[in-house]
């Protein structure tokens, strides 16, 4: 099977919101008190101003012409103050891939694009937030290598 990974483009739009809806709907079922059960997670212009942000990346996963992932991230520098120092990295906000295509290295393809990129960037750190309901995502991201850095926690009263 030949893949091929490239930048989104504004055609693009449906079903890379297709895709995200795949993943939030994990995270309603989950956690429906902050999660809605939607059909539409971005509108179409939010998208743009994601695609078209300089500091910003959409990247699409293809086999034969139809997208089965996806990858939205951004490079941020951490400016110097007080207590820490400036940090050039790349903040992953979504890595998804299609449910049929799971499991077969679709998402450690897409992952290769994102290191490559912020070496470009010369940045030495990548980022991510993960629900810890998403077991399935924490051991993806455990086997690429991430570690847990530190940990959100709530109270609901």
């Amino acid at each position: 099977m030949t893949y091929k990974i490239r930048d989104a483009t504004i055609s693009d739009y449906h079903k890379i919101n297709q895709l995200a809806v795949e993943l939030y709907h994990i995270h309603y079922q989950n956690r429906p008190d902050v999660f809605n059960d939607t059909n539409i997670c971005f509108t179409l212009e939010t998208f743009k101003k994601d695609l078209f942000d300089e500091n910003s990346k959409i990247l699409v996963l293809e086999d034969k012409g139809i997208i089965i992932g996806y990858t939205f991230f951004k490079y941020i520098i951490q400016k110097k103050f007080l207590i820490c120092k400036e940090r050039h990295l790349i903040s992953i906000y979504e890595l998804v891939v299609a449910k049929n295509y799971r499991n077969k290295g679709m998402g450690k393809l897409i992952h290769q694009k994102i290191i490559e990129y912020a070496k470009e960037k010369n940045c030495h750190i990548i980022e991510l937030d993960v629900w810890f309901f998403n077991q399935i995502a924490i051991s993806f991201y455990e086997c690429l290598g991430y570690k847990k850095k530190n940990m959100k926690m709530e109270m609901i009263i």
